[in-house]
């Protein structure tokens, strides 16, 4: 798979969100172990709108370098941040994670919770969300 030719998007010192220009897929890449949360709103808040521009519709997040996730940063980015992008055409999420499973556990359990006591997100249950071991995975799924 080709992934050579692409285009950084966005950049802070926490994460880079690219664009695969041959797969037209975002990526967010994170940097450190943990990303503030105006950082991360900023970060997805770019990619809404190359969404909407670019007609992007899978975005992944390479979060490998996280050791935590910040439960109001989870809440927002489902309730809030992913109704936008899917009104811009948004609807593929793939997530790569830190190898560790508690992590994960942690952060597949946020989600059901947040799905389970937002019936009203109906969006919610138009989405894919996958959880995949490398980028390169995450690009094949």
């Amino acid at each position: 798979m080709d992934v050579s030719a692409t285009e950084e998007l966005y950049s802070d010192q926490y994460t880079t969100v690219y664009f695969l220009l041959v797969q037209k897929i975002a990526v967010v890449k994170v940097h450190n172990a943990f990303v503030p949360m105006s950082n991360y709103r900023e970060a997805l808040r770019q990619i809404a709108g190359f969404a909407e521009q670019r007609q992007i519709n899978k975005l992944i997040i390479d979060a490998q370098n996280l050791v935590a996730y910040h439960r109001p940063s989870v809440d927002w980015s489902f309730t809030d941040w992913k109704r936008q992008a899917f009104n811009y055409g948004l609807s593929v999420y793939c997530y790569v994670l830190p190898r560790n499973e508690e992590y994960q556990k942690k952060l597949k359990n946020e989600i059901q919770r947040i799905n389970n006591a937002n019936p009203e997100l109906g969006f919610l249950k138009q989405i894919r969300i996958s959880f995949c071991d490398s980028l390169d995975e995450a690009i094949m799924e």
